[in-house]
């Protein structure tokens, strides 16, 4: 629910879910400066859609770049696109391709220029029909969740993909994320409510809940 931000007391509290039995795996956006002692990293490099971020800091421990994708982009968007994935090849980084789901159309005519290739569903706007994205690693290809995709686990800890489970942490060392990503869905979740801080626990799509 908050962005790992790479401070010394986020490190620390990551050391405690590790020497309790967990393999863990952070996610940040490129905002921030990455440091290699958080461990498996896995980074947004176009967090506000219509501008790439290139990451600074130590990348050695990066295992794969989340892009956010948006079909029939804006021209600023496709741009962002196009120099996330190159920043990528030029690294030899993974691109995790990400469909971005909209909260309100308003947002999508911002950076979409055909609304009419979403739907409403499960309280956003996603999008009709996903490509293929042949050659790229797809978050939730099979709509199936966590439980039938399990890619994060493939970039970061290969030899556990078959019998992980996949859950999350939000960790009260983040505190809240300063950061306005379009439509982000931590935010709207958290809306109204107390965060569970430092409780390890599984989301609707962790679950196996669909997400296309």
């Amino acid at each position: 629910m908050n962005n790992f931000n790479h401070t010394d007391s986020e490190i620390a509290a990551i050391q405690v879910w590790q020497d309790k039995g967990y393999k863990c795996f952070v996610n940040s956006n490129s905002k921030t400066t990455l440091k290699a002692s958080a461990g498996p990293c896995m980074i947004t490099v176009n967090p506000d859609l219509d501008r790439f971020v290139e990451p600074t800091g130590e990348l050695q421990n990066v295992k794969a770049a989340r892009v956010k994708f948006v079909a029939s982009p804006t021209g600023s968007v496709r741009d962002a696109w196009n120099q996330s994935m190159a920043w990528c090849r030029a690294h030899g980084i993974p691109a995790l391709v990400t469909v971005q789901r909209f909260a309100c159309h308003s947002t999508l005519a911002m950076y979409s220029t055909r609304p009419d290739l979403y739907e409403w569903k499960n309280s956003y706007y996603r999008l009709k029909k996903v490509p293929d994205f042949q050659g790229l690693e797809l978050c939730d290809r099979e709509a199936g969740g966590c439980p039938a995709c399990g890619r994060c686990i493939k970039l970061t800890y290969p030899e556990e993909q078959d019998q992980a489970e996949v859950a999350g942490v939000n960790l009260s060392a983040s505190g809240a994320c300063t950061y306005s990503c379009p439509d982000c869905f931590a935010k709207r979740l958290l809306m109204g409510r107390n965060p569970a801080y430092d409780r390890v626990s599984q989301n609707r799509k962790q679950k196996g809940v669909l997400k296309h």
